[in-house]
């Protein structure tokens, strides 16, 4: 019995101990990873082809805006650059 009281003491401070991370050497308290940020959702009101009432409502986080606005940019800007190659 007394064995076991011993067993029981000497592991009791151990197990209060946060584990530590052996390639980092950060606590287990310390490396849980940071929560990711839940990213803003923006909508629009976007008018149909050939109406000015017929509305549809369209939904995209921040960053799918951007890369939207780019990617049309970037097809105008093409369309504009080879514009009359045609013509000759």
């Amino acid at each position: 019995m007394m064995l076991m009281t011993l067993v029981l003491a000497l592991q009791a401070p151990v197990a209060q101990q946060p584990a530590v991370d052996p390639v980092t050497g950060a606590t287990t308290e310390t490396a849980a990873p940071a929560k990711p940020k839940k990213e803003k959702i923006v909508c629009k009101a976007e008018t149909r082809t050939g109406s000015r009432t017929n509305f549809r409502q369209v939904c995209h986080t921040e960053a799918e805006w951007k890369m939207i606005h780019s990617e049309n940019r970037r097809v105008v800007d093409k369309a504009q650059r080879e514009r009359g190659w045609y013509e000759k």
